[in-house]
């Protein structure tokens, strides 16, 4: 019952943490000048590929948690 609770607390972080980005990388992708000025932010982030990779990580700790509580 414990690993339930914390694949639905790690599925709302995963969320909430995407909506947090979202606004982050829309801003990046319209100012051009501040990712040409920083090495760091040269290359833009696709935030479709970043909500497939959450995706997949939900995906994957929900079937690791039930493969732990033995019901696969």
């Amino acid at each position: 019952m414990v690993l339930y609770a914390i694949f639905i607390i790690f599925v709302g972080l995963s969320i909430s943490i995407l909506d947090t980005i979202k606004p982050l990388i829309i801003s990046q992708i319209s100012v051009s000048t501040i990712h040409t000025t920083f090495n760091f932010f040269s290359s833009q982030i696709n935030y479709l590929w970043l909500k497939f990779i959450t995706s997949l990580s939900i995906i994957m700790v929900g079937i690791s948690a039930s493969i732990n509580n033995g019901h696969c």
